[in-house]
């Protein structure tokens, strides 16, 4: 076997390594020099700056070369950085993330989806259950598809104690009653903090206890002991009967073999994980043989017979349980003898004492691992963190300058008495005085090594750096950062300073003749400009240069993006550029564009795991994770995550406030519409009278009028607004300004940009007249820079799921109408159906009678004749849906009626083109229950410049339908403001009520459901 040995030489890169460095450098100046070159021996000055910079960059690339788990464990603040404070909006009320760093518990774990993801997490998150299961509905004519029953098994301390005797019957059953509400409370809470989209909760059930009697005769060995072994078998019935659920930390997983993948495959849980097999179905029949079957896998049993179930069917051998029940074993239900179990040895029953079963059954039941430990998952999770790295201190720098030889005189002591140009004069009192010239070149060498002490160092800053520039932190403003502090022995002489340094500065402040000389010629060479202007200093001008060259919005662009690839989420910064309606100026839409990317980041975990989650609606603020993340990808940033009502509110009555300032006639069958200050043609507008606004718009205007008070200012200077102009008079080079003929005020006209009517058609409005120029400038500027404040604040979207909207299931009632060709209702079914074969019947009825004149009569109601259609018992199922005034106007409607019964017999016409089936709601009909099946709607503002745009909407359709969970239906509908108020105003109190467990959220919900329902019914139409 060969010896293990260290290499010499064996550097990670080339750059490490001194000595090749060295002579690399020397073979180029070599080259450099030609001729002139001589061997220069290693006291040559040149040499030892030589020495001295490649002996730095071997530092510089062992820092380099760190563990990025070390590189990110420095935290630089960088001009007084702060930690920003948890956002009081968030429902989740959490601190931000700063970074994208997460442990397997946080980024992991995913949102609940399947039965068993519920199972754990309500098994996990009641202390009082020992089991639970999730069943869905099935779909009738009475459950939309979605909607879940839970049933629990409440947990026991001794499934066998004694009942208390000091307590009465009633007592402990309303105890009981108690614990019960307690448990559905707690199940009910964990569900709708964690349910997803289009999912609700019927009922939670606490399943009653079913006592099992078990009456058998067991033959045992002879050499057993007959309580013990009794105790097993009662041991091995009751783990049969209700299987305890254990729970694993992460070692123990990984033990039993699952990945990590696999382990982290569900909801994030806090005593532990709960694989497969633990998770037992629900037991509803209990076959003899298993039960058999388990007393014999004990070694000490040999044979069972007479084994019998009180209650049991034991001709099938099996005992059914009802729905709501949960089998139980225990002690003291449990005879010992002929009524219950015995033991046999050699066919001989055996006596046996119950009091010491008892203590076996309860060594046995406690010698049981427990379920999990307090606090052992959070431990085990710990040991599998990623350990921060250690904290090189990358950063700090030390000037090559210390190491030089003394006598050079750059050193932390300077020129001193080994400097070969010393003297005494007998002014000085026979005391060496360092001459002027030998300190000036000390500090001239000493300045040209600060050129590579600052490059040195700023390399150093940039790596100390890296965890800066992967945070997601919005106070970080550069990706470049310049060193502004050098350890330089006395550097402070050589700084250039700024005009109010010097005039500030006194001799003092840098003892020694010779220096304060170096600096009074720094100050003159400043002053007749043969140095750079004297108004920044050094550090000053450092940083100047530094941000010149930093270019911010790509580099931190890039990052970003970098970090979002890393969840899989992309969100190119061209989205934002090609759709930019309301930023004047680029830089203003890149810090818009690097906040939506910071704002996505900064709940990227959240994001990932609660994608399909619904909202929360014991908050009252709270919204679905899908609305939240096409919000980020679109750039709302609102942290309210909330529509704000009043400003769809103001927009509406800016334009009813201007109905006073026109006229609507009509003439010659056209509306036209009068407007108070008129309309110029075309051709005039675009005369020398008038003039375009085209100046640079500048950010500074914008904010100057971005403030809601200037809604009052537009009302009392009567300022013609319409929806045009809130969707497209943001921008102010659409408006122009100049004298009518005639008039001596300055007129501001627009003409909306859509407008594309031939040109001699166009006319422009004139939406405010001003006393002079400037007046209307600022007008201008007002008005383009309001709209621009009110397109953003009233830009969002709502995302309504109709499943909980719905009503009552068991209050619905459901009817038929048979329509004509055309879809109007003829007759009305008097009978309701509560299931699909009630409506097939109801249907068959009406091909079956409504092709037979004598099965129609008419009636007299109230002064009028109703049509009414009898089955074959003469019983009437049906009427007409209008009243007749005569006799002879109902027989002509019965002819129709016959007709077009007999048109659906011969063509087979489907039912829903012949029928319209309705669902009625304490008399008032609501939507199918179709339509709160796996369905949302989506509620957006039609009046914006975004919103309006088709190539926009489309981004927000493609962004739904790629991020909502796939069997989901989405629609989408974009409301003008009356019919945004409308909604919102409705919307709004649906959600107070349910967050107040208001009963009026019911009646609020139907309300709602309907008014959506006619949102579709106008696509229909």
């Amino acid at each position: 076997m060969d010896a293990e040995t260290i290499l010499r030489n064996n550097f990670p890169h080339p750059a490490m390594d001194f000595f090749a460095m060295r002579n690399s450098a020397i073979n180029y100046l070599q080259q450099l020099a030609g001729e002139e070159w001589t061997d220069f021996n290693e006291h040559d000055p040149g040499v030892t700056i030589l020495d001295q910079l490649c002996y730095a960059i071997t530092d510089l690339s062992y820092r380099t070369n760190y563990d990025i788990r070390d590189l990110l464990a420095g935290k630089p603040a960088y001009n007084g950085r702060v930690e920003t404070p948890p956002n009081p909006k968030d429902p989740f009320q959490r601190e931000i993330h700063k970074d994208t760093f997460f442990t397997l518990d946080e980024i992991m774990p995913c949102h609940p989806l399947t039965v068993n993801d519920w199972r754990r997490l309500i098994i996990d998150g009641v202390d009082k259950i020992r089991n639970a299961w999730i069943e869905p509905l099935n779909e009738d004519f009475s459950h939309p598809i979605g909607i879940y029953r839970i049933l629990v098994e409440a947990e026991e301390n001794h499934l066998y104690k004694e009942v208390d005797e000091k307590k009465s019957a009633a007592e402990q059953k309303k105890q009981e009653e108690e614990n019960n509400k307690e448990i559905i409370d707690a199940v009910r809470a964990i569900f709708h903090t964690n349910r997803n989209l289009c999912e609700d909760l019927e009922s939670v059930n606490v399943l009653r206890k079913r006592e099992v009697k078990i009456i058998a005769s067991i033959e045992v060995d002879e050499s057993a002991h007959s309580e013990e072994i009794l105790a097993k078998i009662f041991f091995k019935i009751t783990d049969f009967f209700s299987h305890p659920i254990r729970r694993y930390p992460l070692n123990q997983m990984l033990e039993k073999g699952y990945t990590v993948g696999t382990i982290f495959n569900g909801p994030r849980l806090k005593n532990g994980f709960i694989p497969d097999e633990e998770l037992y179905p629900l037991t509803t029949q209990i076959y003899y043989s298993r039960i058999i079957r388990a007393i014999l896998d004990l070694p000490e049993v040999n044979n069972i017979c007479d084994f019998r179930i009180e209650g049991a069917d034991d001709d099938k051998k099996v005992l059914p349980l009802n729905d709501m029940e949960v089998p139980v074993f225990s002690l003291k239900t449990s005879d010992i003898g002929e009524n219950g179990i015995k033991l046999l040895k050699n066919n001989i029953a055996v006596y046996l004492d119950k009091n010491l079963v008892t203590s076996y059954y309860e060594a046995l039941r406690l010698s049981q691992p427990r379920p999990f430990i307090q606090g052992q998952h959070k431990q085990s999770l710990r040991a599998f963190d990623v350990k921060l790295g250690r904290d090189r201190k990358v950063g700090e720098y030390r000037s090559v300058q210390y190491e030089f030889p003394p006598v050079y005189g750059i050193g932390e002591f300077g020129v001193g008495d080994n400097a070969s140009e010393s003297f005494m004069t007998s002014e000085s009192g026979g005391k060496k005085r360092t001459s002027t010239r030998r300190a000036g070149l000390a500090q001239q060498l000493k300045g040209y090594l600060l050129l590579f002490d600052q490059v040195l160092a700023n390399y150093l800053e940039q790596l100390a750096s890296v965890p800066m520039l992967f945070s997601i932190d919005p106070q970080i403003k550069r990706t470049y950062f310049p060193a502004m502090k050098l350890d330089v022995p006395r550097l402070e002489p050589l700084l250039k300073k700024s005009a109010a340094t010097f005039a500030n500065s006194s001799q003092e402040e840098y003892p020694g003749e010779a220096i304060h000389a170096i600096d009074d010629e720094m100050m003159r060479m400043q002053k007749s400009k043969l140095m750079f202007a004297n108004e920044y200093s050094y550090r000053e001008a450092l940083d100047e240069i530094t941000n010149a060259g930093d270019n911010y919005f790509e580099r931190r662009n890039r990052f970003l993006d970098h970090l979002l690839a890393r969840f899989s989420i992309a969100m190119p910064a061209r989205m934002y550029e090609d759709t930019n309606w309301y930023f004047s100026t680029i830089e203003s839409l890149h810090e818009f564009i690097l906040e939506a990317k910071t704002a996505a980041l900064q709940y990227v975990d959240l994001l990932t795991e609660r994608r399909g989650q619904a909202p929360m609606f014991i908050y009252q603020n709270a919204t679905a994770w899908l609305e939240s993340y096409v919000r980020l990808r679109l750039g709302i940033v609102d942290s309210t995550l909330s529509l704000r009502l009043e400003f769809y509110k103001m927009a509406e009555k800016l334009i009813e406030q201007n109905i006073p300032a026109r006229t609507i006639r009509v003439k010659n069958g056209k509306r036209e519409i009068n407007h108070l200050h008129g309309l110029v043609k075309n051709d005039i507008a675009e005369s020398d009278e008038f003039q375009p606004y085209d100046q640079a718009e500048k950010d500074e205007d914008q904010r100057r009028f971005d403030v809601p008070e200037f809604y009052e200012e537009l009302k009392n200077n009567r300022l013609h607004i319409d929806m045009d102009m809130l969707r497209n008079g943001y921008y102010a080079n659409y408006y122009r300004f100049g004298k009518l003929e005639g008039q001596d005020t300055i007129s501001v006209i627009y003409r909306d940009p859509e407008d594309n009517a031939a040109s001699d058609d166009r006319s422009w409005k004139i939406i405010g007249k001003y006393p002079d120029i400037t007046s209307a400038i600022n007008g201008i500027l007002s008005l383009s820079s309001f709209l621009r404040y009110m397109n953003l604040e009233t830009e969002g979207l709502h995302i309504i799921e109709h499943l909980p909207l719905r009503p009552p299931l068991n209050d619905l009632k459901f009817e038929t109408e048979l329509l004509d060709a055309s879809g109007a209702a003829l007759l009305h079914s008097k009978a309701a159906f509560y299931c699909e074969e009630e409506q097939e019947e109801i249907v068959r009825k009406f091909y079956a009678m409504g092709r037979r004149q004598d099965a129609y009569t008419i009636a007299p109601v109230r002064e009028k004749w109703s049509v009414e259609l009898r089955d074959d018992l003469h019983e009437v199922f049906a009427h007409s849906t209008k009243l007749y005034s005569t006799r002879h106007e109902a027989h002509s409607a019965i002819e129709k009626m016959i007709q077009r019964c007999v048109d659906l017999f011969i063509k087979g016409d489907t039912q829903d083109e012949s029928f319209r089936f309705r669902t009625l709601h304490n008399g008032v009909e609501i939507p199918q229950l179709s339509f709160y099946s796996l369905s949302i709607t989506v509620i957006m503002p039609t009046w914006t410049a975004r919103f309006s745009n088709p190539g926009f909407r489309k981004t927000i359709s493609q962004l739904l339908r790629n991020y909502a969970p796939a069997h989901i239906s989405i629609t989408e509908f974009f409301l003008e403001p009356s019919e945004m108020i409308e909604f919102e105003d409705l919307y709004e109190q649906w959600r107070k009520a349910w967050t107040e467990n208001d009963t009026a959220v019911e009646s609020l919900g139907i309300k709602l459901s309907i008014l959506m329902n006619n949102y579709y019914r106008e696509i229909k139409r």
